[in-house]
């Protein structure tokens, strides 16, 4: 039995909360609530000691007839502030991102204001942030770059927790995780992407001081084991090893 799991990324919805998986009480989670409905439950949620993410999934649950326009002036009246509430206990603010598969019901333009606005409010309240990119690899590192610029600019530092940011799922290739990582990057792997040919290779390459694993759902230890070993055999290392290294980079990212 492996021991020093960690789940940089676990999502558990309100209902789920009371049937959450005893069996996870060992390792060291991080708890995401990325939808409104989600945020009071995990706020309230006082079993083990959790890391907790509040935040604003780019997978807004409006539709194509919906008016972009009209829901951007809600997010700011009401969904960024009511967000604003739940981060003064928050660990990290995540997972906030861009998705390009989403364009046609959330406009590029909506899911950039959301996510730029969010990014703002994580160095308001010196919190790192866990983001999510699907095929939108050259506008997120744009976006990052010219903060980490502002950040060190600013006399602060990309090591400090709000110039810290998770990629979790992480999908792109290994040259644009390094340009990441120069930035103060981190790299969480499910066993989805380790079982890609990119994935595989990214992880290969990332810094393994940047190393995380994650669940990307309802954590199970079954499932860490797995994915802590896939990790293991992709970097020639043994899976206790690779527990211990990810254990640390947790709570080197995630503790403030």
């Amino acid at each position: 039995m492996l021991i020093h799991l960690s789940d940089a990324h676990c999502h558990v919805s309100a209902h789920e909360l009371d049937d959450f998986d005893s069996a996870i009480s060992s390792a060291d989670v991080c708890l995401c609530a990325c939808f409104s409905k989600d945020w009071a439950g995990l706020k309230n949620y006082a079993r083990g000691s959790f890391k907790k993410a509040f935040g604003i999934h780019p997978n807004l649950q409006i539709s194509p007839l919906d008016d972009a326009s009209a829901v951007e002036k809600r997010a700011k009246k009401i969904l960024l502030p009511e967000l604003e509430e739940y981060l003064i206990s928050a660990d990290v603010l995540g997972e906030i991102g861009l998705d390009a598969r989403m364009k046609e019901r959330v406009p590029q333009a909506l899911q950039e204001f959301l996510f730029t606005a969010q990014l703002k409010l994580a160095h308001k309240y010196s919190l790192p942030v866990v983001l999510h990119c699907v095929n939108e690899w050259g506008k997120m590192l744009e976006i990052m770059s010219a903060r980490a610029k502002e950040i060190v600019l600013n006399g602060g530092s990309v090591d400090s927790p709000e110039g810290r940011f998770l990629i979790h799922g992480t999908s792109c290739s290994a040259e644009v995780a390094m340009e990441f990582a120069r930035i103060g990057g981190y790299f969480s792997f499910g066993i989805r992407e380790l079982l890609s040919k990119k994935g595989m290779h990214t992880a290969e390459i990332v810094p393994a001081d940047r190393l995380l694993i994650e669940s990307d759902s309802t954590a199970t230890y079954s499932t860490l084991e797995e994915t802590a070993i896939a990790l293991a055999k992709i970097r020639g290392v043994s899976a206790e090893d690779i527990c211990e290294l990810t254990y640390v980079n947790f709570h080197k990212f995630f503790d403030r």
